[in-house]
């Protein structure tokens, strides 16, 4: 005879049997699944068959539970059950009742379960359900270990103990809430919710006012919308199979696996979802998939949708590479898809897929995935290692860059980025409005332009000139962003020629570990770093045609790396002025007229000169003709140059 019986990893128990032994104490706590227990002839106290009682898991009245801890009237035991209180098992709807006729045994106990030590859950942490009156809602949930939780609907109250594991752990949960109003109130810091499978019966969640959820399962419901904007720990969310037909998870950067699928959702923005590994957005009504953010994305399930061949193919080239190890796969067909569904994928060129190592496969529910077979020659853009407000520069749209007005355009044959009177606002807090690691970057600046960041302005990790006689202002808004540098030089040089710059944030114009290099040629600049210095954290500042006005005597300190006043690093405005010379006249300007440019070889003039002279960054002349209308230039490396020819000046561009 059994004197211990051990069955608390047994989750998916439904039936105990252990009358006629030698127990004195029976712990079904997790044995959320029971729906019977016949535990007459043991050794329990009153106290022991009470806690039994609180344990049982709550179930609905039409499981027809029940509990038998007498055999009948005449059972020795009697006096001991009669003091227990049978209320907690009935609250419960299990019937507590004597074992060979099945009837309800009377008891006078006054023993109350508490919920764990009568700890209280905390009441300004919870979920709210809009649910159909008196429906049974299957509900489950985990936190941390011992975490009480409170469900309410009307008056029907249950206070729990919640653990890291599910608290039911069966799909759909078999722990029940039977609603006795039109809302289910669910308290407590759970930080894993699952409310998912019932149908009709739950047709809005508000989970706002719980911001600790990391676990989302509100599936097969009836929702139309979901507010997830304050649950910024949210790492796993699946609200398939419900109405949905707008989705924002802006805020849910910390988002890991999303399943949308078998929603109405039009479109789907993923810019802020960086940590997603797998999406199942399959199965709505989407024209277009934007992964380029998605670095990390390993599955992804989009069969169902409406896209074309060529939005196909734009997703299959955002897809990030991956090792073959990682067995990425996207799945853009299922075994049910339509034969025009097919004709579209077909069309596609999934060796843009296999290029990154990932595999295009058809979905089938037996788990056997075949590959798909192509015929298209879609060709990815090719992308450039520079980015505007966050968004990557391509072949496809280099020539048309999105800003808030002007211009904005690169050309990678000379490497050179043209504002004209434009605007860049960043927009994001962690976007730079212009961030590049092109080396010899020339950012060519026409009119006046406005560069705006709650970050680093411009920032580049390989050598960069700014130049083209116009005016650049850079503003980075200060917030709580830790570090904000409206120029940073990341361990590059930056030659500022011939045009106006004016940078004001934190940090000024800033090197990196004070080993870059800063040219100033022909050009004014105005520079303000509030808190860490104006110019800064360079190894060396050139001077070329202009020189330092304000503060009037400052210099460039190159014990300290900064411009500096008395010893001390100048934390106000730096201002930088050029020098009036006969090659930088502007009148000049205009009276000379070259072609190509930029130009690779031969550079032509509008009129033949009595001598043409060629002159680099750094004032150098570096090509020489005389009485002709053209010079060679096919041996200069690429960059910007300065051409004078008979006292009239223009700006060359060399491929």
């Amino acid at each position: 005879m059994l004197s211990t019986l051990e069955i608390t990893d047994n989750r998916a128990l439904i039936h105990l049997h252990c009358f006629n032994n030698r127990l004195s104490s029976l712990d079904i706590s997790r044995n959320n699944a029971l729906k019977s227990v016949y535990c007459y002839g043991n050794k329990f106290s009153r106290k022991e068959l009470d806690d039994i009682y609180c344990a049982l898991p709550f179930r609905g009245a039409a499981d027809n539970a029940r509990i038998c801890v007498l055999k009948n009237a005449s059972d020795t035991n009697s006096t001991i059950v009669h003091a227990t209180n049978a209320n907690n098992a009935i609250f419960k709807h299990w019937k507590v009742q004597h074992y060979d006729d099945l009837t309800n045994i009377a008891t006078n106990g006054t023993y109350t379960c508490d919920n764990g030590g009568g700890i209280t859950p905390n009441m300004e942490c919870y979920i709210t359900l809009d649910v159909k009156n008196g429906k049974e809602i299957k509900l489950d949930f985990k936190a941390g270990a011992n975490t009480p939780v409170r469900v309410v609907s009307g008056r029907n109250t249950h206070d729990i103990i919640v653990g890291t594991d599910w608290y039911d752990g069966n799909t759909p949960s078999s722990f029940t809430v039977t609603s006795q109003d039109t809302t289910i109130k669910v308290y407590g810091d759970i930080t894993g919710f699952d409310c998912s499978g019932n149908g009709d019966n739950i047709t809005n969640i508000y989970v706002v006012k719980n911001t600790l959820l990391k676990t989302l399962n509100c599936s097969k419901n009836s929702l139309s919308t979901l507010n997830l904007v304050l649950n910024t720990q949210l790492a796993d969310l699946n609200c398939s199979s419900n109405q949905i037909a707008s989705l924002d998870i802006s805020n849910n950067r910390a988002l890991i696996d999303l399943d949308c699928s078998f929603n109405g959702l039009t479109t789907l923005s993923l810019a802020e979802n960086t940590s997603l590994r797998t999406l199942n957005c399959s199965n709505n009504s989407l024209q277009s998939l934007d992964v380029s953010n998605n670095k990390r994305l390993k599955n992804i399930y989009c069969y169902g949708n409406n896209f074309t061949s060529i939005a196909l193919d734009e997703i299959y080239c955002d897809l990030p590479d991956r090792e073959p190890v990682d067995s990425a796969r996207i799945f853009t067909l299922n075994e049910l898809s339509s034969a025009s569904e097919v004709a579209v994928v077909e069309a596609t060129n999934s060796a843009n897929t296999t290029n990154k190592n990932w595999k295009l496969k058809t979905y089938n529910t037996n788990g056997i995935h075949t590959d798909i077979n192509t015929i298209g020659d879609f060709q990815c853009p090719v992308e450039y290692n520079l980015y505007i407000s966050g968004m990557r520069i391509t072949s496809a749209n280099c020539n048309n860059i999105p800003c808030v007005s002007g211009t904005v355009k690169y050309d990678p044959s000379t490497k050179t980025l043209t504002l004209d009177n434009a605007t860049i606002n960043a927009g994001k807090d962690y976007y730079q409005a212009i961030r590049s690691e092109i080396d010899g970057l020339i950012l060519n600046v026409v009119g006046t332009n406005n560069l705006i960041s709650t970050n680093t302005g411009i920032g580049f990790g390989k050598s960069m000139t700014i130049t083209g006689g116009g005016t650049l202002n850079v503003t980075t808004l200060i917030t709580t962003t830790p570090s904000v540098c409206a120029i940073y030089a990341a361990g590059a040089d930056l030659i500022i020629d011939s045009c106006t710059v004016n940078a004001k944030g934190r940090w000024g114009i800033t090197g990196h570990s004070k080993t870059d290099n800063l040219t100033i040629k022909n050009a004014t600049v105005t520079a303000e770093g509030m808190q860490y210095g104006s110019i800064a954290d360079f190894a060396n500042m050139t001077l070329i045609g202009c020189s330092i006005t304000q503060p009037a005597e400052a210099a460039f300190d190159t014990a300290l790396h900064c411009v500096a006043l008395n010893g001390e690093k100048v934390k106000s405005k730096v201002v930088i002025t050029k020098n009036v010379t006969a090659i930088d006249l502007p009148i000049a300007e205009s009276a000379l007229t070259l072609y190509p440019n930029p130009v690779s070889d031969v550079l032509y003039l509008s009129a033949t000169a009595r001598t043409i002279r060629v002159y680099n960054v750094y004032g150098v002349e570096v090509a020489h003709a005389t009485d002709t209308d053209r010079v060679e230039v096919s041996h200069l490396p690429a960059g910007v140059y300065t051409v004078k020819a008979d006292g009239n000046i223009a700006k060359m561009i060399k491929r």
